[in-house]
């Protein structure tokens, strides 16, 4: 079960990376239907496969996924701050957590220093701060609703992913 919802999810990647290049009306999200084909055959035949806009959507019978590029979910929540400068590389939206990468080439400790002091200022609890090798992760938390802000260097650029569980209960 692991093994194919990582398949699905290196599909979906990819789909999202070639969608909408070269692409005509009906073709699957990778450019003809060998994409669909695949996330069809990894998941026994129980995915449906959607691309439009930039994004796909994936729908199984445990919800729906929908993987963008370069852009944030309709319904990101307003008390996640982007960091100020940072390229959005791709989102990830589920049915109980949003996911976001961003880029930029600000030090780790300036990212981590903006995710600390707005997420105070906007009411979010920090839980925890791990800082190892360069690369740091900070917990934040909200009524019902955990941030995990994954700050990693690599080199010419660090990357921010943000990774939020709209219930608290949906993350252990």
């Amino acid at each position: 079960m692991k093994r194919h919802a990582v398949l699905l999810a290196v599909l979906a990647g990819a789909a999202v990376l070639a969608a909408g290049c070269g692409r005509k009306k009906g073709e699957g999200p990778g450019g003809n239907a060998i994409t669909d084909k695949l996330m069809n055959v990894a998941s026994g035949g129980r995915t449906k496969v959607e691309s439009s806009d930039g994004a796909v959507r994936i729908t199984t019978k445990d919800g729906t996924t929908v993987v963008a590029a370069a852009k944030l979910p309709a319904n990101f929540p307003k008390d996640v701050p982007i960091y100020k400068g940072a390229s959005i590389v791709n989102s990830v939206q589920g049915e109980d957590a949003i996911g976001v990468t961003l880029q930029t080439t600000d030090s780790v400790k300036a990212v981590a220093d903006f995710y600390r002091r707005e997420m105070a200022a906007l009411g979010w609890q920090e839980e925890a701060n791990v800082t190892l090798q360069g690369n740091t992760m900070m917990t934040f938390v909200l009524a019902d609703r955990t941030l995990n802000v994954v700050i990693n260097d690599a080199g010419e650029a660090r990357v921010i992913t943000l990774g939020l569980s709209l219930s608290r209960d949906s993350a252990k």
